[in-house]
């Protein structure tokens, strides 16, 4: 049976973690707007915690921590075509191109599912017109599981400038 915890606390992190009842975990809740926090704790049958926030569970561990993949090409040489490596659980946040100059071509971001071609999808696509900047935020949350990458593409039928690209993700 599982024993619930019930522990209001208001939270200011300075430190990068907060102490909390003597009964319950060491750690930090996930909070990116770094406001007050209600917490409960669910202690399972093992003696370990699970926190529960926001009407889901997470483990209680550190703060999850923010990755960037980077890429850049000049468009004269080469089209842009980047996969990421994460290799890992990972939350992405945002995905942005910047270019050395406005230029008009086709951008194409896409899940690549490590079950195979058939389950892999673009998530959007884009025709630039005389644009230097792009980003893409996903609607919801989109988790690349230990596999699952996200590959980039920009064409260079105009061959100018140079591009680059930034994935960022959130490691859990």
């Amino acid at each position: 049976m599982k024993r619930i915890h019930l522990i209001l606390t208001s939270l200011i992190v300075i430190s990068g973690a907060a102490s909390f009842a003597a009964n319950a975990p060491q750690g930090t809740i996930p909070n990116d707007n770094m406001h007050a926090v209600s917490v409960i704790y669910i202690q399972n049958e093992d003696g370990t915690y699970q926190a529960i926030n926001e009407n889901r569970i997470l483990p209680v561990k550190e703060t999850p921590k923010i990755i960037a993949k980077t890429a850049s090409q000049g468009l004269s040489q080469g089209a842009l075509s980047y996969t990421t490596d994460f290799n890992q659980t990972v939350q992405v946040i945002a995905i942005t191109l910047r270019a050395s100059s406005p230029i008009s071509e086709t951008l194409a971001i896409k899940l690549q599912n490590q079950a195979g071609e058939d389950y892999s999808a673009i998530l959007t696509s884009a025709n630039l017109k005389d644009n230097q900047n792009y980003f893409y935020q996903p609607d919801g949350a989109l988790i690349l599981r230990q596999g699952d990458e996200i590959t980039v593409t920009c064409s260079n039928a105009n061959l100018t400038g140079s591009v680059y690209l930034t994935v960022l993700g959130r490691i859990w």
